[in-house]
C-alpha cells in the first residue's frame, strides 16, 4: 500500500462456499487481500458461514484481520403465487438481501444463529 493512501477493505466477498456466486477459495481470498496491501477483508458467503474456519486460518497465515459475515435473504410479504402446498409461497423475487458482519466472537455466534434460523424457515430458499 502506498504511504498516505486511504485504507480500503472489501466487506462483501463470496467464496467457493457460495454456490453459483463465488469463485475464490478462502485461502486465495486472504492471500490476495494481503498482496493488495489490505489489513482486513470480509468473507460474506450467501446463506451460510461454512468457509469461516478456513478463512480465519488463512487470514492469520497471511497476516490480515478476517471479518466474518453472511449474506441472507429477508422475506417480503408472501405473493399470491400458490405452490404445490395450499397457501401463499415465498419466491426469490419477494426477498431482499442483507449482509451481516460480526464484530467479535459474540457477533459470530449471532451470525450462526441467524443463519440457522434462516434455514429453519425454508431449507430450499433460506430467509429471515
Amino acid at each position: 500500500m502506498v504511504a498516505g493512501s486511504p485504507r480500503f477493505a472489501h466487506l462483501s466477498v463470496r467464496s467457493t462456499f457460495s454456490l453459483r456466486d463465488g469463485t475464490i477459495p478462502p485461502e486465495r481470498l486472504a492471500a490476495a487481500a494481503a498482496e493488495a496491501g489490505m489489513t482486513h477483508v470480509a468473507l460474506t458467503d450467501r446463506d451460510g458461514v461454512s468457509g469461516a474456519v478456513r478463512f480465519v486460518r488463512a487470514a492469520a497465515d497471511a497476516g490480515i484481520t478476517p471479518v466474518l459475515g453472511v449474506d441472507l435473504a429477508i422475506a417480503g410479504p408472501p405473493s399470491s403465487h400458490r405452490g404445490p402446498v395450499a397457501g401463499p409461497r415465498w419466491r426469490e423475487e419477494d426477498r431482499s438481501r442483507v449482509t451481516l458482519l460480526a464484530l467479535d466472537e459474540v457477533g459470530f455466534g449471532d451470525l450462526c444463529r441467524a443463519t440457522t434460523r434462516a434455514h429453519d424457515n425454508d431449507r430450499s430458499a433460506p430467509h429471515l
